[in-house]
């Protein structure tokens, strides 16, 4: 199911998720940085994953619900931001896992999880950009070590290419 988004949808949504993360920061800068890097890397794809890319961790962040994202922007969307969203967890790893197992699930012939397959990476290449840039070695040691994993559960063959082609690249740099 399409949704139809505008750019003055997603400039309600980019107000939604600033309101939302409040004060948090990644790292030195306020939050909505990482979004935008997010969004900058889906920019040639439909506004549907530059919505998705604005609120992929509004669940996990902040105390938005299914629901909320539902009410402001509608259940398909609410769906949308569900899928790309880590599973709960003890730590990390455990969340990893099951985040994992649910995107390995999705089945790239649903319009659905199309979305999330194009949104989850760009997250990650965004997150590893930034260590790269801030020479964060301690987080990109994580992340390199978790790739195996995200690739096996995350990557479809032929499905936002140039994403992974960067997400490749700084993965061999790192590794």
């Amino acid at each position: 199911m399409m949704c139809n988004i505008d750019k003055a949808t997603l400039l309600r949504t980019k107000e939604f998720v600033e309101k939302w993360h409040g004060n948090q920061m990644y790292g030195d800068f306020p939050y909505i940085s990482h979004l935008m890097d997010v969004l900058i890397i889906c920019t040639n794809y439909h506004f549907v994953i530059q919505q998705l890319a604005l609120l992929h961790d509004v669940l996990e962040d902040t105390k938005v619900t299914q629901k909320i994202i539902g009410d402001e922007f509608g259940t398909f969307m609410g769906k949308l931001v569900y899928l790309v969203s880590d599973e709960p967890g003890a730590n990390r790893k455990l969340k990893k896992e099951a985040t994992n197992k649910k995107l390995a699930a999705i089945d790239e012939e649903n319009e659905d999880g199309v979305f999330a397959l194009i949104v989850k990476p760009a997250d990650r290449l965004a997150n590893m950009l930034k260590c790269s840039q801030n020479k964060n070695h301690g987080l990109m040691k994580m992340y390199v070590r978790e790739f195996p994993e995200f690739k096996k559960a995350v990557y479809r063959e032929d499905l936002c290419e140039e994403i992974w082609g960067r997400l490749f690249t700084l993965y061999d740099m790192y590794k």
